[in-house]
């Protein structure tokens, strides 16, 4: 069977194409959390936000994470929904260092803070307190599965002597 060069270079470029086209689909539908400081922690506790980034098309309607952190500098925390889950009526479920944000929708998540994470310092913790994130998952409208990336990082702790008053 013989095949003539432009028939050949035609079907090479179709393919080059799909293959181009499908793995701009792929990396599409890839999301990250991340965590940023929150400014707005009393003495004695850190807020970190929990911050979605999705592309376009991406937008997930559950999202699920575990947030690992040492037990030596940190007692405990508390999760709340964020302002970007919030407008889609969301709803926050933590257990232990495992969390899911979800509805009773298919409502999309929008882009920025998620959740807000609050976590109450040990009383002598270590001078860089460690959060990482892991086991992320996210399903979008239909169902279907997101990969998530996770970072996390490292929170410089100043303790600061109470000085009572004259």
């Amino acid at each position: 069977m013989s095949i003539s060069i432009p028939r050949l270079l035609r079907s090479i470029a179709t393919v080059a194409t799909l293959c181009v086209g499908m793995a701009g689909t792929c990396a599409a539908q890839s999301d990250s959390l991340s965590l940023s400081l929150n400014t707005t922690a009393a003495s004695g506790f850190v807020s970190l936000n929990l911050i979605l980034t999705a592309a376009p098309g991406a937008m997930p309607a559950a999202v699920q994470w575990t947030v690992n952190y040492s037990a030596s500098d940190i007692v405990g925390f508390v999760a709340a929904v964020g302002p970007a889950a919030s407008t889609t009526g969301k709803i926050l479920t933590c257990s232990a260092n495992q969390c899911a944000l979800y509805g009773l929708d298919a409502q999309p998540i929008q882009n920025g803070v998620i959740a807000v994470l609050t976590f109450q310092l040990a009383s002598s913790p270590s001078s860089q307190v460690g959060f990482q994130l892991t086991n992320a998952l996210a399903a979008a409208p239909g169902a279907d599965p997101i990969s998530v990336s996770t970072s996390g990082g490292l929170l410089s702790v100043v303790l600061q002597p109470y000085i009572f008053p004259p």
